[in-house]
């Protein structure tokens, strides 16, 4: 394995790391979607697609 290849994997762990501890919170209702991403620099779109893949509820608003 290549140097650039070890560290996407280490990125991608601790991002999963990171992701994983603060799933929990929003789980108990303690952290809200903002607070998460902002401290994550990620989009909302990007979390809730997280959410979804591990098919955890969430509110869901329509566009009109």
């Amino acid at each position: 394995m290549t140097i650039i290849q070890i560290a996407k994997k280490l990125e991608k762990h601790y991002f999963d790391k990171k992701v994983n501890g603060n799933l929990k919170l929003y789980k108990k209702g303690k952290k809200k979607v903002s607070e998460i991403t902002k401290d994550q620099k990620i989009s909302q779109r990007k979390f809730y697609a997280i959410l979804e893949k591990k098919k955890i509820e969430h509110k869901k608003y329509k566009k009109e």
